[in-house]
């Protein structure tokens, strides 16, 4: 069985939250995409069915940090 990821403050984190929506690898083939293939977040966004904004949060680290 996996085991949870938890932050300092003991939160859930990545796609143990209880809230998530996505699975990690999801997040880690959207920065993949980003990094390594050069795409923009429109055709990520395109491609994916999720939301520039989404994209966007994800690549810079503001949200689903403690993904992978």
């Amino acid at each position: 069985m996996k085991r949870p990821l938890i932050d300092r403050s003991n939160h859930r984190r990545g796609e143990n939250h209880p809230r998530a929506k996505v699975a990690d690898e999801l997040v880690m083939q959207v920065r993949e995409m980003r990094n390594w293939q050069g795409l923009g977040y429109k055709r990520i966004a395109q491609l994916t069915g999720l939301s520039r904004s989404t994209i966007r949060g994800w690549c810079k680290g503001r949200t689903r940090t403690g993904g992978p």
